[in-house]
C-alpha cells in the first residue's frame, strides 16, 4: 500500500468514525466535532486537511442526520454558519498552539474550541432565534440554559480528543513506518 493510500485510508477511517459517532450519540452535544478540529490541527502535516477534514465531517454529519431523522432542519439551520466558524476558528488556534507540542497545549486547544463553541454558538442562538429577550439579561439566561449542553460538550471533547490522540500514538509507534496524515 502506498503512502498516499494510506493517508487517503486514515482520513477517511477518521471521517467515518467521526460522522457515526455525531450520528449516533446518546447525549446532546456529546459529538466529536470539535475534538477532531483539534486532533486534526495539531496532527495533519498538510494544514489544508486540518480544516477541510472537520468541515466535511459535519457537513456528513449534518446530512446523515437529516437523513436519519427525516428532518431537513439538521442539515441547514440558523446557527450552523457559526457552527462551522467555530470548527474553522478551532482548528486555527489549535495550529498555532501546535508549534511547541506539550499536553498542556493540547488540552488547552481542546478546552480553547470548547469554550468558543459554547461562546459563539449561544450568542447566535440569543442573536437570532426569538427564544430569549434581546437584553443582557435575556443573554445570561441563554447562557445559563445552555450550561448543560456545555457540560457534555467539554466532556465529549475532552474524551474524543484524547481517544483520537491515543489511538494515533499507539498506531504510530507500532508501525514500521511512520504515518502522518
Amino acid at each position: 500500500m502506498s503512502s498516499k493510500q494510506s493517508h487517503t485510508g486514515v482520513i477517511l477511517t477518521i471521517l467515518a468514525i467521526t460522522v457515526a459517532s455525531r450520528v449516533f450519540h446518546v447525549l446532546p452535544n456529546m459529538a466529536p466535532m470539535t475534538a477532531l478540529a483539534v486532533f486534526g490541527a495539531w496532527t495533519f502535516s498538510n494544514a489544508r486537511l486540518a480544516y477541510i477534514v472537520p468541515i466535511l465531517a459535519m457537513i456528513l454529519g449534518d446530512v446523515a442526520l437529516a437523513v436519519v431523522n427525516n428532518d431537513i432542519s439538521y442539515a441547514w439551520h440558523d446557527t450552523q454558519a457559526v457552527v462551522y466558524a467555530c470548527l474553522f476558528a478551532t482548528a486555527w488556534m489549535s495550529r498555532r498552539l501546535a508549534t511547541e507540542d506539550s499536553p498542556a497545549r493540547r488540552a488547552g486547544s481542546v478546552l480553547a474550541g470548547s469554550l468558543l463553541f459554547f461562546v459563539a454558538t449561544n450568542f447566535a442562538v440569543w442573536f437570532g432565534s426569538g427564544m430569549y429577550e434581546q437584553s443582557l439579561n435575556g443573554l445570561a439566561t441563554c447562557y445559563a440554559m445552555a450550561l448543560p449542553f456545555f457540560r457534555n460538550s467539554l466532556i465529549s471533547d475532552v474524551v474524543y480528543a484524547s481517544l483520537m490522540f491515543g489511538a494515533y500514538e499507539l498506531a504510530r509507534r507500532s508501525m514500521p513506518v511512520r504515518v502522518k496524515a
